[in-house]
């Protein structure tokens, strides 16, 4: 866990996937609860976000 949050284009690279593609329903309820957000290919939890960070990363699991 990083303040800088997950760095995309690395995630893509490690799992040969394309994470905004294939996730990008969960990624939009995510940002439309106010969860997380993208800011230079970055994901990352908004300050609700980190509140309830597990319940952000089991959408992901």
């Amino acid at each position: 866990r990083t303040i800088d949050g997950i760095d995309i284009g690395r995630l893509n690279s490690m799992f040969k996937i394309d994470f905004l593609r294939q996730y990008k329903e969960k990624i939009s309820k995510l940002t439309d609860a106010g969860l997380i957000e993208i800011v230079d290919n970055h994901l990352k939890l908004t300050k609700k976000g980190i509140l309830l960070m597990n319940e952000v990363a089991v959408e992901f699991v």
